[in-house]
């Protein structure tokens, strides 16, 4: 495996890890085909992901 196929992976598992540990679970629905998005919601799920991205780099420091 080359490095950047590494990069990309360990990208995808913090990105997963976040996810989870924000509690933004719900961003994934938003990609479902007839999905209705609305501001609210797009808010409130970049929030959590913001939520669960500072949990996970902090908890690497």
């Amino acid at each position: 495996m080359k490095w950047r196929e590494n990069g990309q992976i360990q990208a995808m598992a913090v990105f997963l890890r976040a996810v989870e540990e924000g509690g933004a679970e719900d961003l994934f629905a938003l990609f479902e085909f007839e999905a209705k998005v609305t501001d609210e919601r797009l808010i409130a799920v970049l929030t959590k992901l913001n939520t669960g991205l500072n949990r996970v780099y902090s908890a690497s420091k």
